[in-house]
C-alpha cells in the first residue's frame, strides 16, 4: 500500500494519492476521515475508484492515533475520540499551511468520522490563522454516528457488557495474541472465503486493478494481529458510548448555520446496527429540510444489494458509484445531474 508518514507525534500514516488531472487554477483535496478502527487501508478501493471518475482530486486520507502495532500493550495510550479530532484538525491544519494555492477540501468521513469530521471542520473554520486560506467544498458523510450511538443495536449491547465488567478488551486482545500464532496464509484463506466478492469486482481484479478485497484483507490482518490495535479501538469504542450523546449543538452548527455555504451529504443505510432507525429518522427530520440547496440526507434506496454500514468490506465499488454522483451532484447545488 502506497503509505506516507507524517512527522507527527507520534507519527501519522496516511494514504496519499497526488491528483491525476492536474490544473493551476483549481486546488481540490479529498479527506478521507475512517472509523473505527481508524485505518485507512480499508478506504483505498472506494478512494482509488473516486479518484478515477473526479481525476482532480488529490486523496489525503490519515489513520487514527493508536493504531500503529506496538510491542507490548503494558503502557500503551489509549487516544480518546476528542484527542481523534485534535489530531485530525492539527494534521488538516499544517496540510492547509503548506498549500501554495488555496485549496478547497472536500470531505468523507465513515461512521465514528463523521462526528469527528464535523468537529474537525468547525475547528479550522473557527482558527483565526487560517482565515483566507482554506474553503471547505463539501462534506459527506457515510453512515454517519454522530448522535446517541449508544441507543444503537451494538451500542446498546456493547454498553451492557461494559456495565456488567465483562473484560471485552482483554478477551479480544488475548485473541490478537492467539491469532500471531495462526499462519498468514491460513488467515487469508479463513477471511477471503468469509468475503465473498461481487462477480464484477472478480472480473475487474484480472486486469491487477486495486479492486476487490485485497485492501480490506490487507487491513484486517493489520488488525486482528495487533493487540495493541485491538486495544485502542475497542477502548475508543467504550469512549464513543459516553460522548456521542443526543445533543444538537455541533449538528445545528452543521446543517443550519448559514455562515458557510459548503456541501453536507448524510447516507444512511437501511438498516444499521450503529444507527439506530429512531436516531437516523429524527435527524432527517429536523435537518433534511432545513436547508435543501445545503443539505441532502438520504437512505438507502437499494433493496437488492443495499449499502451496508461495513461497505468497505466488498462494497468499494457500488457506493464510490454514488459518491461520485453526489460530489457531482453538490456542485449544482443538489440538482442531479447526468
Amino acid at each position: 500500500m502506497p503509505f506516507e508518514y507524517l512527522n507527527t507525534n507520534p507519527k501519522t500514516r496516511v494514504y496519499h494519492s497526488p491528483r491525476k488531472k492536474s490544473s493551476s487554477s483549481t486546488n481540490d483535496i479529498l479527506i478521507m476521515i475512517p472509523g473505527n478502527p481508524g485505518l485507512v487501508g480499508y478506504y483505498i478501493t472506494y478512494l482509488d475508484y473516486i479518484q478515477r471518475a473526479l481525476p482532480q482530486f488529490e486523496i489525503f486520507g490519515m489513520d487514527y492515533l493508536g493504531f500503529g502495532k506496538l510491542q507490548s500493550t503494558k503502557q500503551q495510550h489509549i487516544y480518546a475520540v476528542e484527542e481523534q479530532i485534535n489530531h485530525k484538525y492539527e494534521v488538516i491544519k499544517h496540510k492547509i499551511e503548506q498549500q501554495s494555492i488555496k485549496p478547497n477540501l472536500y470531505f468523507l468521513a465513515h461512521s465514528l468520522g463523521g462526528f469527528i469530521t464535523q468537529r474537525t471542520i468547525k475547528k479550522l473554520l473557527e482558527d483565526n490563522d487560517l482565515k483566507g486560506k482554506f474553503e471547505v467544498k463539501f462534506n459527506g458523510m457515510i453512515t454517519p454516528t454522530t448522535n446517541d450511538i449508544a441507543g444503537s443495536e451494538s451500542g446498546t449491547k456493547l454498553t451492557k457488557l461494559i456495565n456488567a465488567k465483562i473484560p471485552i478488551v482483554g478477551l479480544a486482545m488475548t485473541f490478537g495474541s492467539l491469532c500471531s500464532y495462526i499462519p498468514e496464509t491460513a488467515q487469508r484463506y479463513i477471511l477471503t472465503h468469509h468475503w465473498t466478492p461481487p462477480k464484477q469486482v472478480i472480473e475487474e481484479g484480472s486486469n491487477h486493478e486495486n479492486v476487490g478485497l485485497e485492501n480490506s484483507l490487507e487491513a484486517t490482518l493489520e488488525l486482528i494481529n495487533s493487540p495493541s490495535a485491538i486495544n485502542q479501538a475497542l477502548n475508543m469504542a467504550k469512549d464513543e458510548m459516553q460522548v456521542i450523546t443526543d445533543s444538537d449543538e455541533v449538528n445545528d452548527w452543521m446543517y443550519t448555520n448559514n455562515q458557510y455555504s459548503f456541501k453536507n451529504w448524510c447516507f444512511f443505510a437501511q438498516q444499521d446496527h450503529w444507527v439506530s432507525n429512531e436516531t437516523r429518522d429524527y435527524l432527517i427530520s429536523k435537518y433534511g429540510n432545513s436547508n435543501p440547496k445545503r443539505n441532502k440526507f438520504e437512505i438507502c434506496e437499494n433493496v437488492e444489494n443495499p449499502i451496508k454500514h461495513a461497505f468497505v468490506l466488498n462494497q468499494s465499488k457500488e457506493f464510490a458509484e454514488i459518491t461520485i454522483d453526489r460530489i457531482k451532484q453538490a456542485e449544482n447545488c443538489w440538482v442531479k445531474v447526468d
